[in-house]
């Protein structure tokens, strides 16, 4: 009886049993859930896939179509011509160098003649050196004239000999052994003759169909231009160069570009310093920066402005004497080619009578002594000169007086600008006529020349008698005699 109460099997179950039968009834909702959740869904599932698939055909047959067509265009028939390797006289070498280590005493020399001439050739358009290239270029064509003479004339002896054994077997070892003998031109190995002779053969045709290459696209002479136009170019470029770095040097040596700092000790400015110092020996390098504002000042400030004004008031001051003088002769075609060019340098009329001319001439004064306090008193003798001139030759006289005026005021500058840049290019600033106007004039005092006063004699007591300030005075201007 005991053992039937242990296998009861109607005893309520443990705790532990009830816990787990309660985990496994949830899992069994929750998979009963997802199970109702993917019938639900799938539809959509079953709509995605189709899509899919229809997306995943349409890129199968993009491909197809792709591949359909590759195929055709390898099928089709090729129409164009093959590409031809350029021209090259490096294309030689190998084949050279082939004949020249199989090849017999006289072909080895000429093949041998024909790589080095090769070489010189390439080295020396790389090199840039025409003289090399020519020189390399002349052996050449005359080693390449040998060689071949020589192919001919051993393929013509070969062909001979080739009758005379062609009863044997062996007729071209032969042939061959016989036609190397008589030229004295053994190959260096005396076995597999005519296996050796195939390979020379077409090496002797690749080195052939390369020179004709060569010369029908004209490959010599077109690498000789590209020598001339790049010699030239070098040429250019290092007078290009020179100019820029004298430029440089100028403009340090005129104190208009500060030269290299101090701690700059490379070699490039060492060398910079050296052409300033040799083109400008009194270069000041420690007192430049005083020295450049003093140029600047010359260059854009008031005394450069001075010194342009006064330099284009006697270019226009010589043209007006001039003018003034044909004007008293009535020259027209000097009066024209004179008016065109005072024309031309001041963008205004010239005077076409001997009043106008006055006018024009007293306000060239007036502007180019504007601001020079120094120079009034005689601005005003010379003023009163031009008023008072009744002729041309007159008027000619007090223009000579006017530049006289000019060119101490420009000496005057000169003489500052010297001493504050210890340079002596101030005349490089004028223009030619000016600078001769500065070299003619010998200073003193602005006063008319004798020959330039009118004179006249007194009937009455035979007293000379001289016309100016509006009148005829028994005295001289002052400053004649």
């Amino acid at each position: 009886m005991a053992d039937a109460a242990t296998l009861d099997t109607s005893a309520p179950p443990s705790t532990d049993d009830s816990s787990i039968l309660s985990d496994l009834s949830a899992d069994r909702d929750q998979t009963a859930a997802a199970i109702t959740a993917s019938q639900q869904n799938a539809p959509d599932y079953a709509s995605q896939l189709k899509d899919l698939r229809a997306s995943s055909d349409k890129d199968e047959d993009a491909m197809q179509g792709i591949a359909d067509k590759r195929m055709q265009n390898l099928e089709q028939p090729f129409t164009g011509q093959t590409p031809q390797r350029p021209a090259n006289i490096l294309s030689n070498l190998a084949p050279l160098l082939l004949v020249t280590a199989m090849g017999g005493k006289a072909t080895k020399l000429n093949a041998g003649n024909m790589f080095a001439a090769s070489s010189g050739i390439a080295q020396g358009y790389l090199q840039g050196n025409e003289e090399l290239y020519q020189e390399n270029v002349k052996k050449y064509q005359d080693a390449y004239k040998q060689f071949m003479e020589h192919q001919e004339a051993q393929d013509k002896m070969l062909k001979v000999y080739e009758d005379a054994y062609k009863d044997r077997v062996d007729y071209r070892q032969k042939a061959i052994e016989a036609t190397l003998k008589t030229m004295d031109d053994q190959y260096s190995r005396t076995r597999n003759l005519v296996e050796d002779k195939a390979r020379l053969d077409q090496a002797v045709s690749q080195i052939k169909e390369n020179h004709q290459k060569l010369e029908s696209e004209n490959w010599f002479k077109e690498k000789e231009l590209q020598l001339k136009q790049k010699a030239q170019k070098e040429k250019d470029d290092q007078a290009a160069a020179a100019k820029k770095q004298d430029a440089l040097v100028t403009a340090i040596g005129e104190y208009r570009t500060p030269p290299p700092s101090p701690g700059n000790r490379s070699a490039g400015a060492r060398q910079l310093l050296e052409q300033v110092q040799e083109k400008y020996p009194n270069y000041d390098y420690t007192n430049w920066q005083a020295k450049s504002k003093a140029v600047q000042a010359f260059s854009t400030g008031k005394q450069g402005d001075t010194t342009r004004s006064l330099n284009v008031a006697v270019q226009h001051l010589n043209v007006l004497k001039d003018l003034s003088k044909a004007l008293e002769n009535g020259d027209t075609k000097v009066i024209n080619r004179l008016g065109n060019e005072y024309a031309e340098q001041t963008g205004n009329p010239a005077p076409t009578n001997f009043n106008l001319a006055k006018q024009v001439i007293a306000t060239e004064v007036i502007k180019a002594t504007a601001g020079s306090v120094g120079a009034l008193g005689d601005r005003d003798a010379v003023l009163k000169q031009i008023q008072d001139a009744e002729s041309p030759a007159q008027l000619a006289g007090a223009a000579d007086v006017a530049t006289r005026l000019m060119s101490g005021q420009l000496k005057g500058l000169e003489k500052q600008y010297t001493q504050a840049t210890g340079l002596d290019n101030f005349r490089d600033k004028l223009a030619p006529e000016t600078v001769k106007a500065l070299e003619t004039d010998q200073g003193g005092a602005i006063t008319p020349a004798a020959s330039q006063v009118p004179t006249a004699t007194n009937p009455q007591t035979g007293q000379k008698l001289y016309k100016w300030g509006g009148q005829w005075q028994p005295q001289p201007p002052p400053g004649v005699q």
